[in-house]
């Protein structure tokens, strides 16, 4: 197995994280922050037209005396300021999973913006929610703009996207800290959503719902893990 430290020159790199709710962001936020520094890292928790206004309000000088960028916003959004040389990392989730987690959060959670309609939804209910919206493929979403396996892979490609699924999330830590020239990384495991089914656990037609809603996510994260695996963790392909 080749070495991380022998396959990649190390850098010292300003980062632009794209943080996929639901995906272990937050951890992987603190973590990069505390390495970076105090007052060297920006992230909007949410993105509201609040926190869409007040980016956009931002000078390009502004944004850029963070070394860090990080919040909810599609990355399309964040390219609207001088942002091209940023390096761009995400995390993935099996998308299945990240809907239950998204759905059990949103309900347990009463200061969460949707609780009160989210709240009041049973797991049946939430996934009819959800056909209806159309949007359950919010990874391929906020990557590219599209809700398409396609696009978000040509994302990945065009931007250079540095993305690793969130089962090899103290892996990437090391990819992170070994690559872009950041950390020590210090990951632990912050906004976890307790008192849920798994994907195991749920109904098997709600499972198979879901997986026909996100079924570009379900490519992205398959197509992301075994990337990871392969040309990181030097794995042969199965």
């Amino acid at each position: 197995m080749q070495s991380l430290e022998s396959k990649f020159m190390i850098e010292e790199a300003r980062i632009l994280f794209v943080h996929i709710p639901k995906t272990g962001g937050i951890s992987l936020f603190s973590a990069l922050a505390a390495a970076v520094g105090e007052g060297q890292a920006i992230r909007f928790a949410d993105a509201s037209k609040e926190n869409r206004e007040k980016f956009l309000a931002m000078s390009d000088e502004e944004v850029r005396q963070y070394r860090l960028v990080s919040g909810h916003f599609p990355l399309a959004f964040y390219l609207k300021k001088a942002l091209r040389d940023y390096r761009v990392i995400t995390v993935l989730r099996d998308a299945v999973d990240r809907e239950l987690s998204a759905y059990y959060y949103m309900k347990g959670w009463e200061a969460h913006p949707r609780h009160g309609e989210i709240g009041k939804m049973d797991l049946h209910q939430f996934v009819e929610h959800r056909e209806k919206d159309r949007m359950a493929n919010r990874q391929c979403v906020i990557l590219s703009g599209a809700a398409s396996f396609d696009a978000a892979k040509k994302a990945i490609d065009r931007h250079g996207i540095l993305a690793a699924p969130i089962d090899y999330l103290d892996e990437f830590g090391k990819l992170i800290e070994q690559h872009l020239g950041v950390g020590p990384l210090v990951l632990k495991r912050e906004n976890v959503t307790r008192s849920r089914l798994g994907v195991d656990e749920v109904p098997a037609d709600i499972r198979r719902r879901l997986e026909a809603l996100t079924e570009d996510d379900q490519k992205l994260y398959r197509y992301v893990k075994r990337k990871f695996e392969e040309e990181i963790l030097g794995r042969q392909p199965a």
